[in-house]
């Protein structure tokens, strides 16, 4: 049986110095079944010339071009062209673990959840150091019916980052619907998409 496809969208601008590796983090996964959407915002960079050379490598990466009109307009136009029944989105300098996407979507399914949520590591260029986010918690994994994950969330983001920032969360595309990035703002657009999704989720699971 042929697995899911999930839509990886990525936006991009003036990232030429980052968006190899973020690339090659996507070439490298274990869960294979997956498309990259390449979202070029106008860059004035050497951003598109990479971009089209992935996409001539590997047929999973599909490139689009629009005018400049920020983050929120390129997501929303990788939203409008993925085919995956899962979504997940990623910033152009984000990379990610080789079993990034096989993690969450095991979760999901095993689970029967809408979205499934991961933590994350931050790299520091000044030092060259990862810093891994040990978060108190009483559980390495935690399945949340949407009123627990609701009732919890305040808690949760106080503390964590991983419930609002882009990346690290894998969704039913189903479940976005008619939701989109609010492009008339330039403040917390990720966290306002993911707390209106995670009003229509019936199951949440952090891993």
């Amino acid at each position: 049986m042929i697995p899911d496809l999930i839509s990886v969208i990525v936006p991009i601008y003036n990232v030429e110095d980052y968006i190899r590796q973020c690339f090659d983090s996507l070439l490298h996964q274990t869960y294979q079944n997956f498309e990259v959407l390449m979202i070029n915002d106008g860059s004035p960079d050497n951003s598109a010339s990479i971009c089209q050379e992935y996409a001539a490598r590997d047929s999973r990466f599909r490139y689009f071009e629009k005018e400049n009109g920020g983050i929120s307009t390129a997501v929303n136009l990788g939203i409008e062209h993925s085919q995956g029944e899962y979504v997940t989105l990623m910033d152009p300098d984000d990379w990610a673990d080789n079993d990034y996407l096989e993690v969450l979507y095991n979760a999901i399914v095993q689970e029967g959840a809408d979205v499934s949520i991961s933590s994350y590591k931050r790299f520091d260029m000044s030092n060259n150091s990862f810093y891994f986010h040990a978060f108190t918690k009483e559980y390495g994994k935690k399945v949340f019916t949407n009123k627990e994950f609701l009732e919890s969330l305040p808690d949760l983001v106080a503390s964590d980052y991983s419930f609002f920032i882009t990346a690290s969360k894998l969704v039913r595309k189903e479940m976005i619907g008619l939701i989109r990035f609010n492009a008339d703002t330039k403040l917390a657009m990720d966290m306002e998409f993911w707390y209106k999704v995670y009003l229509k989720v019936n199951k949440v699971v952090f891993v």
